[in-house]
């Protein structure tokens, strides 16, 4: 229950690594830690790479997958999940050094969907409010960074909070999330202009 190993096929010149993952508890704290340990055929008694990811509460899914579409092959481990939120840390295989990056970005994206056509990586994390709120995600890769391109958020308003929906939707403007849109509506067609934002 606190520890996996895994290959990651990286398609580079050090072609499959195994990674070792290990669950430590953070004394005084509820959080944990994964600890991740890269290796090569070549050499299994030293690492090619330690790291650590921290603020664990989840310890129970990996995703390997070519995460930034650039060829290469990277992977995710589920580090929280609550009612319906789930979030992964990303590793990303860096072909020039030889190494895995982190994506810290990807905190911010629930459930991951990859879309290799469109280059959007799109997420949902659902509120409370008999599922009345929530926030889609939606995140593209440009000039090797991962930017938040589109989030849209629903959530009640009003005195009558299964109903009364305030819906935003804000995109980069000079590299900031901003607000560009916002519309209070009922719960119906708070889904349906959703659709049309996605």
């Amino acid at each position: 229950d606190t520890h996996d190993a895994f290959e990651v096929p990286t398609g580079g010149k050090l072609g499959t690594v195994l990674v070792t993952v290990e669950l430590v508890e953070v004394e005084g704290t509820l959080f944990e830690e994964q600890h991740f340990s890269v290796w090569t055929a070549s050499d299994l008694i030293n690492p090619l790479q330690s790291m650590t990811a921290e603020d664990v509460t989840c310890f129970k899914w990996k995703d390997v997958r070519n995460a930034n579409f650039d060829g290469y092959m990277d992977f995710g481990y589920m580090y929280a999940m609550g009612n319906q939120p789930a979030y992964y840390h990303y590793w990303i295989w860096d072909e020039g050094q030889g190494l895995f990056v982190a994506e810290p970005e990807f905190d911010q994206i629930s459930w991951p969907q990859f879309d290799e056509e469109t280059g959007v990586i799109s997420g949902y994390a659902r509120g409370g409010f008999a599922g009345a709120a929530g926030t889609h995600t939606f995140h593209q890769w440009i000039d090797g960074k991962l930017v938040c391109t589109r989030r849209i958020t629903t959530f009640p308003y009003g005195p009558d909070t299964l109903n009364e929906i305030r819906l935003t939707v804000e995109e980069p403007v000079e590299g900031t999330l901003t607000e560009i849109y916002r519309h209070e509506t009922d719960i119906g067609t708070a889904f349906e202009e959703v659709k049309k934002w996605r």
